[in-house]
This record gives C-alpha cells, structure tokens and sequence, in this order.
C-alpha cells in the first residue's frame, strides 16, 4: 500500500491508453465534476428536506436542524476514512492499493494499481453508500430516529456522488467480461476477458 501525499503525480503502471484502454465516460472533467456536484446536491436535499421532515419533530425543528448540521459537518470529515477503506478492501492485493490524501482539500481516495473485473468494480464502488447510507438510514426508520445515524448516512450520501456516477458509467459502458483499471476518480476498461 502506497501513500501518496496532495497533488503528488502518479499514474497505474498497467495503464497504457494507446494499448486499448478507453475512459468509461467521454465527458470532460469539468461536465464530469458538475454533474457529481448535482448529484450531492440532490442527495443533500433527498436528506434535508425529503428524509428529514418525515424524522424530526416539529416542536424542535430549529434546536434539532442546528444539531443536525454540526453532526453533519462531523460526520462528513470523519466519514471519508472508513468510506475510502471500504473500497480499499474490495480491491484484490492491498500491495498495488495507492491511497492520496491532502489535509488541505480533506481529500482522501483510493485506487488500485492493477485491473479488476466489472463485477468487483461494481461492488466496491457501490459498498460504502450501502453500509453508510443504506443501512443508517433504514436503521432510523425501524428502530427509532437517531439523529447520529441520519448525520452519517446524510454524509456519506454526499461524499458518494462520485461513486453513483461511476456505478452508472460502469453498468452502462463496460462490458460484462472486461477488465478496469481504477485511477483515481477515473475508470478505464479494456473488452479482453480477466484471466
């Protein structure tokens, strides 16, 4: 496992864009970070505004709001360690796992050196907002609303926009046997099966 500090540059070695690799999406990085960046606010406002009238109480809406938001900012530091680690562990050899931190931007993420199937870049892609978001938020329903575990699940709904948008660019582009390279916030496919 690597840790690669800020903006410090590093690409896969197995990644050769002349030798076949294509980009999952043709989008460029601009239209890509605005249509993340509408994909958070729309989960921001699932949770806000959609979720959050359904669980708070109306006697205390501002006492509860201003608590929510507190948590919400906390929880969405503390969130992008175990969110990046989960990845991390569907990854096949943690040897190849390069992980880029900056304590400026209070960016984390992980990818892989190496290719992986559709399937397992499916998972791990889609695993975080399953276990932090998912879950909290079925677990505020059914055993009662726990303004911690909404926090959490709000959080990480906002820190996964990338990763919805990629669990689409993936079912949708790559093919069912191809091979992935991971980069960053990059995925490249190559249509060979994994062998």
């Amino acid at each position: 496992m690597k840790f690669l500090k800020g903006n410090t540059p590093y690409n896969c070695t197995c990644l050769d864009l002349n030798n076949e690799w294509k980009a999952i999406h043709s989008l460029k990085k601009k239209y890509f970070s605005f249509i993340k960046l509408l994909i958070e606010l729309i989960m921001a406002c699932i949770y806000a505004f959609g979720l959050g009238y359904n669980l708070f109480y109306l006697d205390r809406v501002l006492k509860t709001g201003l608590i929510f938001l507190v948590l919400l900012v906390v929880s969405y530091l503390f969130i992008i360690i175990p969110h990046e680690f989960l990845h991390v562990l569907c990854y096949k050899t943690k040897d190849n796992v390069i992980i880029r931190y900056s304590l400026i931007k209070l960016k984390l993420v992980s990818y892989f050196d190496g290719t992986i199937s559709k399937s397992r870049a499916l998972v791990l892609i889609i695993l975080p907002f399953i276990v932090f978001t998912i879950i909290p938020t079925v677990a505020s329903y059914l055993l009662g609303f726990n303004l911690f575990l909404y926090a959490i699940a709000s959080a990480n709904s906002i820190k996964s926009g990338v990763d919805l948008l990629n669990f689409i660019f993936v079912i949708k582009n790559a093919p069912p046997n191809g091979k992935l390279i991971v980069n960053e916030y990059d995925f490249y496919f190559k249509s060979e099966s994994i062998k």
